[in-house]
This record gives C-alpha cells, sequence and structure tokens, in this order.
C-alpha cells in the first residue's frame, strides 16, 4: 500500500509531532502555575480576612470612638473635627460605593439591577 520509507517517515513525524504537543503541555502547566501563583497569596488573604474580619467588627466602634477622641480633642460647639466629618460622611459613602457595585454586577450579568423600573 505505501512504501516503507513513507511509513517511516509519517512515524518519524508523528513522534516529532507528540514531542511538540508534549513540550506545549509542560509550558503551558509552567504558565498556570505562574499565573496561579499570585492568585494563591489573594486566596489566603481573603481566608485571613474572613477569619480576622468579626474581630474588626466588633472592635472597630470603640476604637473609632477613641481614635475620636485623641485626635479631635475638644472643639467649639457646632464644630466637628476632620475626624469627626469624615466619620459623618463613611456611611453614605459606604452606601454608594455597595449601590455602584451592585449595578456594575447586575449589568454585568446582563439584567436590570434590583429596584429598577421597567422601560417604557
Amino acid at each position: 500500500m505505501f512504501p516503507r520509507e513513507d511509513l517511516t517517515d509519517l512515524d518519524r513525524r508523528k513522534r516529532l509531532l507528540q514531542a511538540r504537543i508534549a513540550l506545549n503541555r509542560l509550558q503551558c502547566t509552567a504558565a498556570a502555575a505562574e499565573l496561579a501563583r499570585p492568585l494563591a497569596v489573594v486566596d489566603r488573604g481573603v481566608t485571613l480576612w474572613r477569619r480576622v474580619s468579626p474581630l474588626v467588627k466588633l472592635f472597630a466602634v470603640p476604637a473609632g470612638l477613641l481614635l475620636g477622641r485623641s485626635l479631635g480633642g475638644r472643639r467649639a460647639a457646632g464644630r466637628r473635627s476632620r475626624f469627626g466629618m469624615l466619620l459623618t460622611v463613611l456611611p453614605l459613602v459606604w452606601r454608594g460605593a455597595r449601590l455602584f457595585m451592585t449595578v456594575r454586577a447586575a449589568a454585568a450579568a446582563g439584567r436590570p439591577p434590583a429596584g429598577a423600573r421597567p422601560p417604557r
């Protein structure tokens, strides 16, 4: 059917192609490991934050009050320190950031944000 030289040549090409595929697989594995290294650090950070977060929330209010007293000092009646103004505005900024994240996530999912009015 095929001459012996053609079969030998095809066998050599096949082995060369298999070697290239094996090399590409090794390179892909090395690249994936390189990419996963920073993600592993982020994953460990998120895990640590989830463990520590309840304690941070528990101690944030008393620490903020103490810090406000120590940094703010006594002011004239009706006048706030810069730190006090920051603490006053912080909930509003937090709500705005959460609203922005919700709208962005809804847009990425291709659905309208919660509470949005239907188009007319």
